[in-house]
């Protein structure tokens, strides 16, 4: 949900780490929200990669290797490879130190990057079949629910006889009456004379109601 909560421990941890070894600069790297699985732009990491290779970086202190990176593997080895030969120690703060020279470090980072993808693929497969369950029972997956609806909790019971909690749409009470004034409003002025120009807006139109939307 976006909330810094998370990662509020995660970077007192980090910085008290590098003040722990003595660091005479430190830069925060933070992709708030932003899955480092899903191959979406991660600017932050990019902004890490740069400063690695112009030589600001000699160290880099993770919470879990998994806030590296959750890439499969085989995308993610060349990356951490390349760090580690640019003479960047890698640190994960429960995972241990990974340094460039020590193959038993090499191998134990390559496990530790599979596990943390294996993690998301299981995690990213298991939402997907739940929210294909749920869609099959009738349920809401698209998200926020759309202006005029709220979702509501309610139990179906699968084919096999187990209940599932699903979300379904409800008309919420407090946003149908805008939708139903705006759609009085359409019908009321459609079919009016409208000169344009001077500022007037046409009451029916879709400029008209979202300038009356704003000033209510």
């Amino acid at each position: 949900n976006k909330s810094e909560v998370s990662t509020v421990t995660q970077r007192a941890a980090g910085v008290a780490e590098a003040q722990r070894r003595g660091a005479v600069s430190i830069t925060e790297y933070e992709d708030l929200g932003i899955s480092a699985f899903t191959g979406d732009s991660r600017p932050d990491f990019d902004r890490l990669l740069k400063d690695c290779h112009d030589g600001r970086i000699n160290l880099i202190i993770v919470y879990y290797i998994s806030r590296l990176s959750r890439m499969d593997p085989l995308d993610a080895i060349p990356i951490v490879t390349e760090l580690l030969n640019l003479g960047v120690t890698i640190v994960s703060l429960t995972e241990g130190e990974f340094r460039k020279g020590n193959l038993m470090d090499l191998i134990h980072l390559i496990l530790r990057l599979d596990a943390a993808h294996s993690e998301s693929k299981n995690k990213s497969d298991a939402v997907r079949a739940a929210k294909k369950a749920a869609l099959e029972l009738g349920g809401y997956v698209g998200g926020k629910p759309p202006y005029g609806f709220r979702m509501v909790p309610v139990t179906r019971m699968t084919p096999e006889g187990r209940p599932v909690v699903i979300q379904i749409l409800e008309h919420d009470p407090n946003e149908v009456p805008v939708i139903q004034d705006m759609w009085a409003r359409i019908k009321k002025h459609k079919d009016m004379p409208y000169q344009p120009g001077g500022g007037r807006r046409h009451p029916g139109s879709l400029t008209g109601i979202c300038a009356q939307m704003t000033a209510d």
